[in-house]
């Protein structure tokens, strides 16, 4: 019969060459950006939800900006509107709701859609302050696109 010494050291080799041999699938961490960029009228927005933001946003919507974004398919856009205000905020202070208002009117005015502003601006928002994993931004995104040419 082994002593307790030998037995824990025969754990201890089986744990080591365990910890040697296995192959663990890690999905790659979450890197967020600085900022997502949302293009109007030829012209570089930068927008970052900071947490500050997001609480309150979560204040205003009544519920978790997770929520307000997902629960009903397309947010509406009084939901977008004050996501896209508070995401100006860290680097445009100041801007007033009216002023990104006729910021989405001059987007959708270019030719771009709903759609394209969810896939392009708010999903990576949402990616980048944590609420969403890469698989499902990838989804999210991949939903968008079948949508927007089902219309």
């Amino acid at each position: 019969m082994a002593n307790a010494k030998e037995t824990t050291n025969s754990i201890d080799a089986v744990i080591e060459n365990n910890e040697n041999n296995v192959n663990v699938a890690e999905e790659p961490k979450q890197v967020p950006r600085p900022f997502v960029v949302w293009v109007v009228d030829g012209t570089e927005h930068r927008l970052k939800l900071t947490t500050a933001w997001i609480q309150r946003l979560e204040q205003q919507f009544g519920k978790s900006l997770m929520l307000a974004v997902t629960e009903d398919g397309i947010p509406a856009t009084s939901v977008i509107l004050p996501i896209l205000q508070a995401a100006l905020q860290k680097y445009n202070h100041g801007m007033k709701s009216n002023v990104v208002e006729d910021m989405l009117d001059k987007y959708i005015d270019g030719g771009k859609t709903i759609f394209d502003l969810l896939t392009e601006v708010i999903y990576p928002l949402m990616y980048d302050a944590g609420f969403f994993t890469k698989a499902m931004l990838e989804a999210m995104t991949a939903d968008m696109a079948e949508m927007d040419q089902m219309m």
